[in-house]
């Protein structure tokens, strides 16, 4: 599978950096959902959840983020005011 780098960054910290295989997330264009592409990319996103699987993971991860901008390049880095982790339902 082709992996790559993703970071979530805050003007705090890095808020998360692994090797995933796989990122969807929500762009402002049109309201659509853009599935990370193997292509350059630079872009606004909109408020939305952020899901990603790592690499050799089962269960994909969810990131609450209130916009920001995305960049695909070798990896992918999503810059954010803040990003706080989805609360998993009981």
């Amino acid at each position: 599978m082709d992996r790559k780098l993703l970071e979530i960054i805050t003007p705090q910290h890095v808020f998360f950096s692994s090797l995933v295989e796989m990122v969807i997330i929500d762009e402002m264009r049109d309201n659509r959902r853009l599935i990370v592409p193997k292509s350059p990319v630079f872009c606004r996103l909109r408020k939305s959840e952020v899901r990603f699987l790592e690499s050799g993971a089962s269960e994909v991860r969810t990131v609450w983020i209130p916009g920001g901008h995305l960049h695909v390049g070798k990896g992918i880095s999503i810059y954010t005011k803040y990003a706080n982790w989805k609360k998993e339902k009981i």
